[in-house]
């Protein structure tokens, strides 16, 4: 009978089957059995799991297993796709100032519209500024009908709500960039969503 990491000798039966290297269980050389898979290894004295206490166990809360992707694996999206994202965040700011802020979500989502993360990142960035847009053409009827009642008085409640709104605009826009630039999804508040 041979040993973990001996060749198989004569005693070896045909059932049991062997790497060319020797290495039980059929694994490649160098490859650790998955999860509750022995792999025909021998176990430590006084034990009844391979390798000795704690090897085999599922792994603990928050840790990854065997086979699981971890970062950079297949679910993430690539930098390209990242850079796309942040591009649509922020470049509606930049488009904002010119003409109208959902150009550049519109661009993006026209240009990199196959890639499923840009795509969404686009997406919601559009909606966001197409609700903008809605929300300041109402803000504006009500705001100039609201002027001519109080005689101007009602500009000392408008402006100051006006820059609140402004800020709290400036601030998601970015927390979105932030976290497209990280490869997280995020999704903005008071949005009529009008693309899909």
């Amino acid at each position: 009978m041979s040993t973990y990491g001996d060749q198989p000798g004569p005693s070896d039966g045909p059932d049991k089957p062997t790497s060319p290297y020797g290495q039980p269980g059929g694994a490649p050389y160098g490859q650790q059995p998955g999860w509750g898979q022995g792999g025909g290894t021998p176990y430590q004295e006084g034990t009844t799991q391979p390798y000795g206490p704690g090897y085999g166990q599922p792994p603990a809360y928050g840790q990854q297993g065997y086979g699981q992707p971890g970062y950079g694996g297949p679910g993430q999206p690539s930098s390209d796709d990242k850079l796309w994202g942040v591009v649509a965040h922020l470049g509606a700011l930049v488009t904002a100032w010119f003409a109208f802020g959902f150009i550049a979500p519109l661009i993006v989502l026209l240009v990199r519209g196959n890639s499923p993360f840009a795509r969404r990142h686009a997406a919601e960035s559009l909606n966001f500024q197409l609700s903008m847009l809605i929300y300041s053409i109402v803000a504006v009827i009500v705001g100039g009908v609201l002027t001519i009642v109080t005689f101007g008085l009602g500009l000392l409640v408008i402006i100051p709500v006006y820059l609140v709104v402004l800020l709290g605009v400036l601030v998601v826009v970015l927390v979105a960039a932030v976290k497209a630039g990280n490869g997280e999804d995020y999704r903005y508040p008071l949005t009529i969503r009008l693309i899909k």
